[in-house]
C-alpha cells in the first residue's frame, strides 16, 4: 500500500483540480471514501471536488449528507453539469468504489485522465481507461482502503468524515459478517482513535419502521432454490438497487444460506440482480456471466428491455 500511496500522491500534486467521483446509485462506502478522498486531496492544496447527483441519493444516504450541511461542512459537492465545465487538462478524476466504466454516473468523465482505487475484482471487458489503478481486492470497503491512506498520511480528518468512513464500512460489510478481514477491525479502530462517533454512527443507520416492514415483505418472496442457495423474485413495483442489497444482506444470514440472489426493477426497463456469498460461493463470477461484476462475495447484473422472469431463467440456468 506504501507504493501505491506514493504514486498516488505523486500524480495528485501534478494536477490544479480533482474530481472524486463514486459510483451510479452511491452507497455510503463510494461517498463517505470520496470524502475521505477529498480530505487526502486538500492537505497537497488542490482545488477539490465531489461528484454526486444529489436527486438520485437514496433515503438512507441522505442522512449523511444532511449531517454534513447540518455540521455546516462543505466539501464542494457538484453534479454533472458543474463536473462538465472543469474538464480539461488539467483535472484529474479518482474513480473510486467502482472500476466498471459502466458504472459512471457522468460518462463526460471518462474523459479526464482517471485513477482508480477500488476493492472490487476488475472486469478487464468494461474496466476504466485510466492512468493508475489501485485493486485491492482483500479489503472489504474502499471506506477501508481510504482509512489506511489517511492513517500512512497521519490526517484529521474532521470528526463526521470519521464517522462516515466507519459507517462505509460497517454497511459494506453487513455489520462485520461478509468480507472481514484483521485489517477492517484496524481501519475501524483508526477511525474510532480519530474520533469517529459511534452514537451518529448509530443515528444514520436506524431505520424506520415503515422500510423494516417493506423489507421484511420482500423476504417473504424468498425461497430456497436449492440446498445453499436463496432466491428472492420481487413483484413489478420498482425499487431502489439498496432496496436489493439489503435484501440480500438479510438473506445471508438465514440458516444453511451459503449465497443470496434477489431480482428486481429498479427503472421502468431495467431489472437487477443482486447477489451475496459468505465466500463458499463466487457470485461474482456468476454475476459476470450475466455482464454484471464485483466481488467474491458482493455482486450485482443488471439487464435492459427484459422481464423479472426472463433475468430469473437467466440466472436459474447458470446455477443449475
Amino acid at each position: 500500500m506504501d507504493k501505491a500511496l506514493k504514486k498516488i500522491i505523486k500524480m495528485i500534486k501534478k494536477y490544479d483540480k480533482i474530481i472524486i467521483t463514486g459510483h451510479k446509485n452511491p452507497d455510503f462506502d463510494s461517498f463517505s471514501s470520496s470524502l475521505g478522498m477529498y480530505e487526502i486531496c486538500k492537505k497537497y492544496g488542490k482545488e477539490v471536488y465531489v461528484y454526486i447527483e444529489l436527486d438520485k441519493v437514496n433515503s438512507s444516504l441522505n442522512k449523511g449528507i444532511k449531517a454534513l450541511y447540518d455540521a455546516k461542512e462543505t466539501y464542494n459537492l457538484i453534479d454533472s453539469k458543474k463536473a462538465v465545465d472543469l474538464i480539461n487538462e488539467k483535472t484529474l478524476l479518482i474513480a473510486i468504489d467502482f472500476c466498471n466504466k459502466e458504472l459512471i454516473e457522468c460518462k463526460e468523465l471518462l474523459n479526464l485522465d482517471i485513477i482508480v482505487i477500488d476493492h472490487h475484482i476488475i472486469d478487464e471487458n468494461y474496466k476504466i481507461n485510466s492512468i493508475y489503478q489501485y485493486i485491492n481486492t482483500q479489503a472489504s470497503s474502499a471506506s477501508e482502503i481510504v482509512t489506511f491512506f489517511i492513517d500512512k498520511l497521519k490526517l484529521k480528518p474532521t470528526v463526521l468524515v470519521s464517522t462516515l468512513l466507519l459507517v462505509g464500512i460497517e454497511v459494506d460489510t453487513n455489520g462485520y459478517i461478509m468480507r472481514t478481514t484483521s485489517d477492517t477491525f484496524k481501519a475501524s479502530s483508526i477511525l474510532l482513535d480519530l474520533n469517529a462517533d459511534n452514537i451518529l454512527k448509530t443515528e444514520i443507520l436506524k431505520d424506520t419502521r415503515e422500510n423494516y416492514i417493506r423489507k421484511t415483505n420482500m423476504i417473504k418472496r424468498s425461497y430456497m432454490l436449492n440446498e445453499d442457495m436463496i432466491l428472492c423474485i420481487l413483484n413489478n413495483e420498482i425499487y431502489n438497487q439498496k432496496d436489493l442489497a439489503e435484501v440480500a444482506d438479510e438473506l445471508i444470514q438465514f440458516k444453511d444460506v451459503e449465497a443470496s440472489f434477489v431480482i428486481g426493477k429498479i427503472e421502468e426497463n431495467k431489472v437487477s440482480i443482486s447477489a451475496r456469498s459468505l465466500g463458499n460461493i463466487d457470485v461474482q463470477k456468476i454475476m459476470n456471466k450475466l455482464g454484471g461484476g464485483g466481488s467474491e462475495t458482493s455482486a450485482a447484473a443488471q439487464f435492459e428491455n427484459i422481464s423479472i422472469k426472463e433475468a430469473k431463467d437467466k440466472l436459474v440456468k447458470l446455477i443449475k
